[in-house]
């Protein structure tokens, strides 16, 4: 049986005890990932960085942008970046 297998098989079976042979980053990493997120999410948790402007502000930033004031402004104002507000300006589709 494969590392791989190993891992995925202690998983499934409620085991959280690392596999005592080492065969490569990689594998153990996807191990990793995969075992973090499935201890994770019954717990709520979705996973993901949250959104630096909260819906809010992304209204505010787009309102801002829409009556021609300048990003820089507007990213002092929310108290980010320029690169946060482009990117929040991006869905709503305003044209900086």
């Amino acid at each position: 049986m494969t590392f791989l297998g190993v891992a995925l098989s202690r998983m499934t079976l409620g085991v959280c005890k690392p596999p005592l042979a080492d065969f490569g980053g990689r594998e153990k990493r996807e191990v990793f990932i995969c075992h973090h997120s499935m201890m994770q999410r019954p717990r709520g948790r979705k996973g993901g960085r949250r959104p630096k402007l909260s819906l809010e502000q992304q209204q505010l930033a787009a309102d801002m942008a829409h009556g021609g004031i300048p990003i820089t402004t507007i990213a002092t104002t929310l108290g980010c970046s320029r690169h946060t507000v482009y990117k929040a300006l991006k869905p709503a589709g305003v044209d900086a």
